[in-house]
């Protein structure tokens, strides 16, 4: 607050003045040009609302109140006669003032009222004391600032006084910003002072005469602005923008459907020392400071925003024109910088790409902010401004321009709570400071939210100015206390465990308890003496066949007693396992063995038979050893010394690879003995517990499922092998078996809770329920606890990565989980996450992020690529000689300190908890002879039912896309798993392609199911019921029978609500093999009717 004076100069203003002609020498050329061809004066009947106006209009009709408010105390004797005078001296100048709307056709048609004496509304303040009265002063202005205007009657702007006391009064001016701007403002004040200085000495005001009206000007705009004339303007503006979106910052709350524009403001600066550099660092790159100050906000807002590439608006004055220097009005722009970082560039780099898009933008300036949208028709969403989001100002600081004889005045900061944008920053500078406001939307952000943004952008600005030729990314934001805590909060806690590896803490309990149950399938039971006894015994001869520390051993097995013997027995041979999925094509399998170099592979009878038709005689060149049910029945009291030390590898597990191949994790035996001793920690077992084995080996899930309870002493239950998939099997077995703990996805675990209810399967054993490999959604949380209300059962959100030893957070879900996103949770023990941005530095909470993570957890890598290897795992930004492993997971850190997932950063995606990289589907579609590219993108048809959808272009133009479609499916059967197989395969004539000639996937056509050219109905009750049902359930009409569900975009759990519906609708006995079995209705149809009686059934039940 200052006290009006008369202006001093500003020492910087030639300078400046000297900088702007430099930069701007087109707009002083366009000022000379002006001179000569003046704006002419149209006359009262050619007023046209402006393009500013017109749009102002529009906004105030959706959200009233676009005022624009001074309040400034006055002491002194105040004339409140003369000051009213005063005001219908400066409203009968300026018809502006005077002008109100009427609508036509949907748009403002101005009107000009007869000039008349302005009130002002005088209002005596009650109150005890001082402060009293000055507090209601303030909340009587502020009910002014809020109080809308009636554009079609008038008038548009209002003038009160609150008097304090005798000597003390709050002036209070609110116009509509339809008439008036921030420089109309200084000119109205002016006026004012001017009009009540003569008036108090009843003198009559000499004012200049006006050389034109506002309206003149808007007459003359719109018939300037013709399409010829602003063709080269409207070009620029749609390169600028080509590709660009209006990305937003995160927000604290939900955005509103509809934008309320309740604000409120948060104050910063940036002092006179690093102001100094500001300016000093502009001058020397021949920029100004706003140039400066854009590219650092930019750079700290792309990352708050988790983007590369932001489009910020800033207000210009639009007075180019010198016969508008004296006019009130509304000449505002609003113009576009853009700022694009993908390439990382320097500080002084972007500094001087921010110069030349700035001043293209000031040659550009002609063209109304509101013809561009006219022209652009940006998607309209009453919750958000167009093509931007945030708006960014440097002004000169505003002397009072109100000078009033013999009184003393002061302006006061009040705000209305309104905020137009997400987020407005205004920065004013006065010599080398800059005092910012950041008016925010308080619908959507915390207070603390844009404290810190502004923090970090004050941060940024003077790191960067310390090392300009660093590349941004690299520049830090945070400062030294926020980064120690961030880098903290990822800590897990730090334990010695104790008790060995692995094979040594089951052979502990082996030895306490030799004749507990270890392991059982549904034909045999092993006791812990005979599981290790005879996997010491298979060890020996796994150590005879060339097995040794770091070896890799294949097994390729179903689930059974036999499997965990095998398991147990390579670990002790010393040699690391490499898990393959008992459904896997022989092709698959034989590329995975070959890739680790596995010497020799155990399997069951089945897949040994596969492995020796396979077409090289071995398979893989491996010996292969039969280790299925009846082999493995001798037992040796001791295992080999195999001199396994931590740092060996325990498992290869094989994860889908984006250049084709598969790519295998080796992990260590310190990592996975961390895991597993930290579960236990956690979630501790005893003998008498029971942990259902049920997920496909090939899953790390699996590892848990075995390994834990075996080191607790409790028992492992083999689910038969095939009921995996089917969710009444499991919620049966699990009852059966007095289950305490289970594991789940959670698409599969919402379908296992659908088959819950305390008289059919009470569980009421069961403790533990783990969630992993997909997002946890917080209704999933809540269904949970209704279902397993009447168990002990506690649910547990688990997030990792094979790389780090399976998981690597855990959270313990409550009530509180079930109206927010599901968090992560904390770190296991010894290992550390942390939340990164692509420079590798902390982020900050309530910014996304990429995670990452570190600990004793860490593989060593991908077995025999060291390429791979290097792009994944980085070095630690704060520990020398420590990795990390990049997840490619995004998150974000609440402000609570709990870490949210967001989704993928890279191209790889996540379907029903397996994570694939589709560049390995598209290897794979290519190498088929009739395709000539192909893309692979997740698909989302209805919430949560994700798929994998397939783009494909030919060589040649194809005769029958149905039968090339078949084709393609077979060629994908026999050469990848299920899970990787698309539910849709797309023809396109060629593959849409962005500006930089990559995949531009928002161009891709909505997935297309596959038809059929001739279709056969549905033959009696029992195709028809199918079909009715297979028709709700894959949203597709008129099936043919003979169609494939895996075909029409079925998978597994869509199969598992078929059955669900035909179990409700015909018998509960239908199991869910029956569709993997018989893929078509009229299979289906057949197998049903062998299944079901033909008569009516007893319990009400449709009958066939």
């Amino acid at each position: 607050m200052t006290t009006s004076t008369t202006p001093q100069a500003d020492p910087q203003e030639a300078r400046r003045a000297q900088v702007r002609s430099l930069l701007l020498g087109a707009r002083a050329a366009q000022r000379a040009d002006a001179a000569v061809t003046a704006i002419p004066v149209a006359g009262p009947d050619a007023r046209v609302a402006s393009y500013s106006q017109e749009r102002m209009w529009l906004l105030e009709q959706m959200m009233p109140g676009y005022n624009t408010s001074t309040v400034i105390r006055v002491r002194g004797a105040l004339d409140t006669d003369v000051l009213a005078r005063s005001f219908t001296v400066v409203a009968g100048r300026h018809e502006v003032l005077r002008t109100v709307f009427d609508e036509r056709d949907g748009a403002p048609v101005p009107r000009v009222l007869p000039a008349a004496p302005v009130p002002v509304l005088v209002h005596d303040v009650v109150g005890n004391d001082a402060g009293e009265r000055y507090a209601a002063g303030v909340e009587f202005a502020r009910e002014l600032m809020r109080e809308p205007f009636s554009l079609a009657d008038g008038p548009v702007f209002r003038v009160a006084v609150a008097r304090l006391a005798e000597d003390d009064a709050l002036l209070v001016l609110v116009v509509h910003h339809i008439a008036i701007d921030g420089t109309s403002m200084r000119v109205l004040w002016s006026e004012l002072s001017r009009a009540y200085t003569a008036l108090a000495a009843d003198r009559e005001p000499e004012l200049p005469p006006l050389p034109l009206q506002y309206g003149d000007y808007a007459a003359w705009s719109r018939a300037h602005q013709t399409p010829e004339r602003l063709g080269h303007q409207l070009e620029h503006w749609r390169e600028l923008l080509a590709g660009a979106s209006a990305d937003e910052l995160p927000t604290d709350r939900p955005r509103p459907a509809v934008r309320t524009g309740n604000g409120s403001q948060f104050s910063f600066t940036v002092d006179g020392e690093l102001g100094a550099a500001v300016n000093r660092f502009s001058r020397e790159h021949n920029a100004t400071a706003f140039m400066t100050l854009t590219a650092a906000f930019s750079v700290v807002l792309a990352r708050h925003s988790a983007t590369r590439d932001v489009t910020l608006g800033t207000p210009i004055a639009g007075r180019e024109r010198p016969e508008l220097d004296g006019l009130i009005g509304y000449f505002v722009n609003t113009l576009l910088i853009r700022t694009e970082l993908a390439d990382d560039p320097s500080f002084e780099e972007l500094l001087s790409r921010t110069r030349a898009n700035t001043l293209a933008s000031y040659e550009h300036q002609e063209l109304p902010f509101e013809a561009l949208l006219e022209e652009l028709q940006p998607e309209r969403d009453p919750s958000r401004n167009p093509l931007f989001q945030v708006l960014f100002a440097l002004g000169d600081e505003e002397t009072d321009d109100l000078v009033l004889p013999g009184l003393a005045t002061e302006r006061l900061e009040l705000v209305d709570g309104k905020s137009r944008f997400d987020l407005n920053v205004a920065l004013t500078r006065s010599g080398d400071t800059f005092s910012g406001i950041a008016y925010y939307e308080s619908d959507l952000f915390e207070p603390a939210t844009i404290s810190r943004l502004m923090r970090h952008f004050v941060t940024f600005l003077r790191n960067a100015l310390a090392e300009p030729g660093r590349p941004v990314s690299a520049v830090g934001m945070v400062d030294a206390g926020e980064r120690e805590r961030l880098l903290a909060a990822g800590l897990g806690e730090r334990v010695e465990f104790s008790g060995g590896l692995l094979t040594e803490l089951v052979d502990a309990v082996a030895a306490a308890s030799p004749h507990a149950p270890a392991v059982t399938d549904s034909e045999t039971t092993l006791s812990y003496a005979e599981l290790t006894g005879r996997a010491n015994h298979l060890a020996v001869r796994l150590r005879d066949a060339g097995v040794d520390a770091d070896t890799p051993v294949g097994l390729w097995m179903d689930r059974s007693t036999e499997m965990t013997v095998t398991l147990l027995a390579i670990l002790k041979a010393g040699g690391a396992f490499v898990p393959l999925d008992p459904d896997l094509p022989i092709g698959r399998a034989v590329q995975v063995l070959t890739d680790a170099g596995a010497p020799v592979v155990c399997a069951d009878a089945e897949r040994v038979a596969l492995l020796a038709g396979a077409h090289d005689g071995a398979g893989a060149g491996c010996a292969v050893l039969d280790c299925g049910p009846g082999t493995l029945t001798e037992s040796s009291p001791d295992a080999p010394d195999s001199g396994v030390r931590g740092d060996h590898l325990v498992s290869v597990y094989y994860t889908s690879g984006s250049t084709g191949t598969p790519k295998g994790v080796a992990s260590t035996h310190a990592g996975w003995t961390n895991r597993m001793q930290w579960m236990q920690a956690q979630y501790p077992l005893t003998p008498g517990d029971t942990v259902l084995h049920k997920t496909v080996l090939s899953f790390d899930d699996s590892a848990v499922e075995i390994l834990w309870p075996l080191i607790a002493g409790a028992t492992v239950v083999m689910l038969p092998p095939g009921l995996h998939r089917d969710p009444r099997a499991i919620a049966d077995w699990s009852n059966t078996h007095h289950i305490t703990a289970l594991h789940f996805v959670p698409s599969m675990l919402s379908l296992f809770l659908d088959e819950i209810t305390p008289t059919r399967q009470p569980l009421t054993h069961l403790r533990h329920v783990i969630s992993s490999g997909e997002a946890l959604r917080p209704d999933l949380v809540t269904k949970f606890h209704h279902r397993l209300a009447h168990t002990p059962a506690h649910l547990h959100n688990q997030w990792g990565a094979t790389e780090v030893s399976i998981d690597s957070t855990s959270h313990t879900c409550t009530t509180d989980d079930h109206e927010a996103d599901v968090p992560l949770g904390r770190a296991i023990a010894n290992n550390e996450v942390l939340l990164l941005d692509e420079g590798l530095n902390p982020v900050p909470d309530g910014i996304p992020g990429e995670l990452y993570l570190a600990g004793v957890g860490l593989a060593r890598g991908y077995l025999g690529d060291a390429r791979k290897t290097a792009a994944a795992f980085l070095p630690h930004p704060e520990l020398p000689g420590v990795r990390l492993y990049r997840t490619g997971d995004r998150g974000i850190r609440r402000a609570d300190g709990s870490l949210v997932f967001l989704g993928r950063a890279d191209s790889q995606v996540k379907i029903r908890g397996i994570r694939i990289e589709p560049a390995e589907i598209e290897h794979t579609l290519r190498r088929h002879p009739t395709v000539n590219d192909a893309v692979v993108t997740k698909w989302e048809p209805t919430p949560g039912d994700q798929r994998l959808a397939a783009y494909i272009t030919t060589r040649q133009p194809t005769t029958d896309d149905d039968q090339l479609i078949a084709d393609l499916n077979t060629h994908l059967a026999d050469r990848l798993p299920l899970y990787m197989i698309p539910s849709t395969i797309t023809l396109l004539d060629h593959i849409p392609v962005n500006a930089n000639g990559k995949t531009d996937h928002r161009a891709l056509p909505q997935p297309t199911t596959p038809t059929h050219t001739t279709t056969t109905s549905p033959n009696g009750p029992a195709e028809e019921l199918i079909a009715g049902i297979w028709t709700d359930v894959l949203n597709q009409p008129h099936l043919d029978i003979h169609a494939n569900f895996f075909a029409l975009g079925g998978h597994s759990l869509l199969a598992t609500r078929i059955v669900s519906r035909l179990r409700t609708t015909l018998s509960p006995d239908i199991p869910l093999a029956l569709i993997f079995d018989n893929p078509t209705i009229h299979t289906m149809a057949e197998a049903v009717g062998h299944l079901l009686p033909v008569s009516g059934t007893a319990d009400g039940r449709t009958s066939l």
